[in-house]
């Protein structure tokens, strides 16, 4: 056993400051012989528990801790910038373990300004449990000496001895660092120890570990660069002092500290008194009161029996009751009815405040307490769904009820079990991001010094999907299997010493984590103060407070952890079932709407399916066209089946649906199972009942034949092979029939799906299907709505709107409102889509025409609205839009009278307020004669162009028209895909594009080389591109703004989205035709031989060629040779059979060449 252990140690979870991975501390540990090891992150707890398993797991102790930030001052204090000192805390048992974490999220919520802080009220508040040291030289003792003042030194050492006791210990390392003033680490040591004897404070040795190895001081320093921002270069930069902070040995500690025997023994006694136990895989539900003051377990019967009833009437069918009464023995008896119970508390609440949720997500659909409790919509009787796949009673883990809410209303929901439960009981989950292969490349080359194309074009290199041949491959990065099987990339890093050094960069920084967010979905509810059980901490960017120990993590340690998801097509849903009430006048009752109607199925057969939730991709819509379902089961299975993987049983499922391959059912006695799929097997659940009916399996032990399956551990479906035949044999099922159907399941049980989620959101997609079938203008006002601002994505639906016959007209400030609107068989535009018009004054706009009527012209609008909110910027937006062309007035004509009627209307609405009046307000217009002067509309109007421009400037895209309409045919005719077809683009592929330019930017490469950046548009979508020098240099005459250009380009798909990488370019001709743009024939010729004849033979060859090339001859002469074009008359057709030849027979072999 090492005499030395390490109990100062960070980890990658110092964000950006540690290097160190917890797996290569822990085996570090072991390697070099020591037997504890404590994690100290700075500031946070995030890898406490990751750690703490690690540790388990290699026979290290763990000790866990953290480097705190003390600051002398009051931790609440918010005026300037405090000094802050480092200051480690250690967790001796669970009272110190659970005081470290409310210590930490004290300083991360209350206390945090710039840091976390600590404080000394807070330290006498949780010292109980916990051991402190005086911290590395950032420490406010070590900082005292260092400054001169010995006398403040003593102080806080007494200070703290005073609240830690023996607890308190006096901190000394050794990694040869002088201070900016001067003073020497060995130094500051000899006084560090000469005090603690004087005053009797014990030593404790350490090494202030950043990173694993000695060798990874380089790797570390490119870390605090990417942190910092800087490069490796820049001499101003924060940089460690020394080599030295890595997990030594206790020979090389013994070498640098060997001076202190104390110091060093100290920290085996400190780790003797270590020794906390965590518990996981335990249950801590939050308490629930039941209304009637009964128990969790009564109250939960007591509530689904009464929603058994409003769902089936009474009385209540016997296979309900049974299946109630078989999944309550299961819940009570884990002691789960609270939870059931708190779900259906925030599920009902949302309800009930008009929030739109989900009919069920995940196997949760296949409880009928949770459909009886009102948690999901799906009757698991009629689907057959199963409560095993959800919970069964071997389950030892909380089963997961994850619940999706209006995307737009989901935080009111948290918000409502927030002050149910207590604020310090209720939290979102933090999430960690890592740097993966391409970002890591990216900001090695930054940090590097390289100018950002050059680690960019490395980073394309990297394949986006990383295929791992074999299980050792696991233990490998993406980078490393990426530079072992992609040949571009491999033989960039062996030929390029560029390419190698920034390769070697990432390589050291891929994976280690870098930085916190807030999970996207994860809450937690815990029944005590969350600090007693996870760390919190404030989300700086989202003012939330958050948990410092990961989902998974939360879920081990037993807490309540769900997922509240917003899901955008539950909030198109509720708007679209308002717009239908407010304009036809009756209410759409979403749970009540008939499952076989037939303008939907016919609507779904014909794959008119856009806006249709998880059906409108292109791929979809060849099925749907295909299968042409006829009801709920084939739309349930559709969604199952649209992956990879079960894919390619689609077309077998279509053809076995339309009789053209015969059904077979193995054995007419599992026909039951099978026959909603024509006999396929397509969902776990299927499985599951096969093995259960077949071969006698438990329900249980069908979830665990299902789970090896999903998880493609074929260990653990082959050992029940055995059991299912056995138990087949029993059943007098056929052996050969007995093992086909084994055979099967195996076969396509890892691709099956849960039937649970599938038909959950099946409905969902029905019910959108549904509203669209009847309420089309209504329903895709609201799509629109719900990609307000993503101008790519509109495009492609008011294109699909247009193709329906659905007219999506410009906004218009008489009939649209905030969000895009169903008015007069058509969709208007929404006001607050348009730029510069802010939401508060479409209320205002909104508000008075509901008061006053509509507005007959611009004057009459400035008059009415208060143009302190519609100042000129707004109006010239409104205009610009399209908003005031119902008025008559064409849009030049009313910016020309926009000056004069706002000028107008300011100083009478300025004159009401000072409390003057005028004729004007005192009598109507034909009374008093003087209305303003509002001339008669001019019909002048900007060209097409230009009056396009400015609308697509306002609205993101073009409404009223589109400057490719007219050549619709000819640009449908010249390409191979369209731009809105993006879900079907591979990453790779080479196609055809034509549109429009919408967007050009030159950009200067560091040699000095013009490149360009652009966005095409069709009348579908839009995509941004990029010319590379040499294509650029080639078509620079071809491509620029506004030009209509035909365009063979690469699809290239990154973690930054899609972009076109343009190989060849053809312009738009005066033809109407796209055509090759002139190229250069190039010559080369002596002076003397085309002036003595020569050149009236090359003008003549020249001449029987005609066409749009230009011609252009590298002239040799005595002085040296001359770049000279010849003129427009010797145009050429420089791909005309002949030319070349002719050409060189005259000239030479090597005389002509294409530019």
């Amino acid at each position: 056993m090492s005499g030395f252990v390490h109990l100062h140690t960070h980890s990658e979870y110092s964000l950006l400051d540690g290097h160190a991975r917890i797996s290569r501390l822990v085996q570090r540990a072991v390697d070099v012989g020591q037997s504890s090891l404590a994690l100290t992150d700075h500031g946070a707890m995030y890898g406490a528990v990751e750690f703490y398993r690690a540790a388990k797991k290699a026979g290290v102790k763990p000790i866990i801790g953290c480097e705190t930030y003390f600051t002398p001052d009051s931790r609440l204090k918010r005026e300037g910038k405090q000094a802050l000192y480092h200051l480690l805390l250690l967790a001796k048992d669970e009272t110190g373990y659970r005081n470290l974490m409310a210590i930490v999220s004290e300083a991360s919520t209350h206390g945090f300004y710039y840091k976390p802080r600590v404080d000394l009220e807070l330290l006498e508040e949780y010292s109980e449990g916990l051991i402190c040291t005086s911290a590395c030289m950032s420490g406010i003792v070590s900082k005292s000496i260092e400054q001169g003042d010995l006398a403040a030194a003593h102080r806080w050492a007494e200070t703290y001895a005073r609240i830690f006791g023996d607890d308190f210990y006096l901190e000394i390392q050794e990694q040869g660092i002088v201070a900016d003033n001067g003073i020497t680490q060995k130094q500051l040591t000899a006084e560090i120890a000469r005090m603690g004897a004087e005053m009797g404070i014990g030593l404790v040795g350490t090494n202030d570990i950043h990173y694993v190895m000695a060798e990874d001081a380089k790797a570390q320093d490119l870390l605090l660069c990417v942190g910092t921002g800087s490069t490796i270069d820049d001499l101003s930069r924060m940089r460690f002092s020394s080599d030295q902070f890595y997990l030594k040995s206790a020979e090389e500690m013994t070498a640098a500290l060997g001076e202190y025997p104390e110091a060093l023994a100290n920290t085996l006694a400190i780790a003797d008194a270590c020794d906390i136990e965590l518990e996981f895989d335990r249950i801590i539900l939050p308490k629930f009161e039941p209304a009637d003051g009964t128990t969790e377990p009564d109250f939960l019967r007591v509530e689904c029996l009464r929603g058994l009833e409003q769902r089936y009437g009474s009385p209540v069918p016997a296979e309900a009751l049974e299946r109630l009464e078989t999944e309550l023995e299961v819940i009570t008896g884990k002691g789960l009815s609270a939870y059931f119970l708190i779900v259906a508390d925030f599920v009902k609440w949302a309800k009930e405040n008009g929030i739109g949720v989900g009919p069920g997500r995940g196997s949760a659909a296949g409880s009928i307490i949770s459909y009886a409790l009102g948690i999901t919509n799906l009757d698991p009787l009629e689907h057959g769904l199963l409560f095993e796949r959800f919970l069964n009673p071997e389950r030892t883990e909380m089963p997961d009820i994850d619940i999706d809410f209006d995307d737009e209303r989901r935080l009111e929901v948290i918000d409502y079990v927030r002050r149910k439960y207590g604020e310090d009981r209720v939290a979102q989950v933090v999430t960690y991001s890592t740097m993966k292969a391409r970002a890591a490349i990216r900001d090695a080359g930054r940090v590097l010094g390289y100018p950002y194309s050059i680690p960019d074009k490395v980073a394309k290199l990297v394949p986006e999907r990383i295929d791992r041949k074999s299980e050792k491959d696991k233990a490998l990065s993406d980078l490393e299997v990426a530079l072992r099987d992609t040949v571009e990339l491999r033989e960039a890093y062996n030929g390029d010493a560029d390419t190698k050094r920034i390769i070697d960069a990432a390589l050291s920084l891929e994976n280690v984590v870098r930085g916190e967010g807030i999970h996207a979905a994860a809450v937690v509810i815990c029944r005590d103060p969350l600090h007693y059980y996870t760390p919190v901490k404030l989300d700086t960017k989202g003012g939330v407070v958050i948990t410092q120990y990961e989902g998974t993590v939360i879920a081990d340690l037993g807490l309540l952890k769900m997922d509240f998801l917003g899901l955008r097509t539950l909030t198109v849903l509720a708007k679209a079932v308002k717009a239908i009430e407010e304009h036809h006048g009756h209410a759409i009752d979403l749970d009540d709407i008939p499952m076989d109607d037939p303008e939907t199925w016919a609507m779904l057969q014909r794959a008119d399916s856009d806006g249709v939730f998880q059906v409108e991709s292109a791929g979809m819509k060849r099925v749907l066209r295909d299968l042409k379902p006829t009801c709920f089961a084939d739309l349930v299975a559709v969604v199952a089946l649209f992956r990879p993987g079960p894919m390619d049983s689609i077309p077998d499922f279509i053809a076995r649906k339309h009789g053209t391959t015969r059904i077979a059912y193995y054995d007419d006695r599992i026909k039951h199972i099978l026959e909603e799929t024509y006999g396929l097997i397509v969902y776990q659940e299927q499985a599951m009942r096969i093995a259960m009916e077949m071969g006698g399996f438990s329900a249980a032990k069908a979830d665990k034949l299902r789970k090896g399956m999903g998880k493609k551990k074929m260990e653990i479906v082959d050992a029940l092979e055995p059991e299912f035949m056995a138990g087949a044999a029993e059943r007098r099922y056929d052996a050969g029939i007995a093992s086909r159907v084994w055979s099967d399941m195996r076969k396509f049980g890892e691709y099956a799906f849960n039937k649970s989620h599938a038909a959950a959101y099946g409905l969902v997609s029905y019910q959108t299907a549904y509203l669209k079938a009847h309420y089309p203008l209504e329903y895709m006002a609201a799509v629109l709505t719900s990609y307000m601002g993503k101008s790519e994505t509109i495009v492609k639906y008011i294109a699909a709107c247009n193709q329906a016959g659905m007219k999506v007209l410009p906004p218009d400030v008489n009939s649209s409102g905030k969000d895009f609107t169903a008015v007069d068989g058509a969709i208007r535009f929404g006001l607050a889509g348009i730029r510069n018009v802010g939401e508060g004054v479409v209320e205002t706009i909104v508000a008075e025409r509901k008061a006053g009527g509509p507005f007959s012209s611009l004057q009459d609008f400035c008059n009415r609205v208060d143009m302190r909110q519609a100042n000129k910027k707004t109006l010239e937006a409104l205009i610009k839009a399209g908003a005031f062309d119902a008025t008559g007035y064409t849009r030049k004509h009313l910016i020309s009278m926009m000056d004069s009627a706002v000028d107008a209307a300011v100083k009478r609405q300025k004159d009401a307020d000072a409390g003057q009046t005028s004729m004007f307000d005192l009598f109507a217009p034909e009374e008093h004669g003087l209305a303003d002067d509002v001339p008669p509309p001019n019909g002048d109007e900007w060209e097409k162009g230009i009056k396009l421009k400015f609308e697509k400037e306002m609205l993101g895209i073009y409404v009223s028209d589109h400057p490719l309409r007219e050549i619709a045919g000819v640009i449908e005719a010249a390409r191979t895909m369209s731009l809105g077809a993006t879900d079907e683009f591979r990453d790779g592929q080479n196609a055809w594009f034509a549109g429009i330019i919408s967007a050009f930017d030159r950009i200067a490469t560091k040699n000095g080389k013009l490149m360009a950046t652009f966005t095409l548009e069709d009348l579908e979508g839009s995509m941004e591109g990029v010319l590379f020098p040499q294509t650029y240099e080639k078509y620079r005459e071809t491509v620029g703004l506004d030009m209509v250009v035909r365009m063979r380009a690469k699809v290239e798909r990154s973690d930054r989205g899609l972009k076109l990488i343009a190989h060849e370019i053809e312009p738009l001709a005066e033809s109407g035709q796209f055509e090759r743009p002139p190229g250069i024939l190039m010559v080369r010729a002596d002076l003397d031989f085309l002036g003595n004849g020569g050149g009236v033979r090359f003008k003549e060859i020249l001449a029987r060629y005609p066409g749009r090339d230009c011609v252009q001859v590298e002239m040799r002469t005595p002085a040296g040779a001359k770049q000279l074009k010849m003129g427009d008359e010797y145009r050429v057709d420089a791909a005309a059979a002949g030319l070349h030849a002719e050409l060189k027979e005259l000239l030479g072999a090597d005389a002509v060449w294409d530019a």
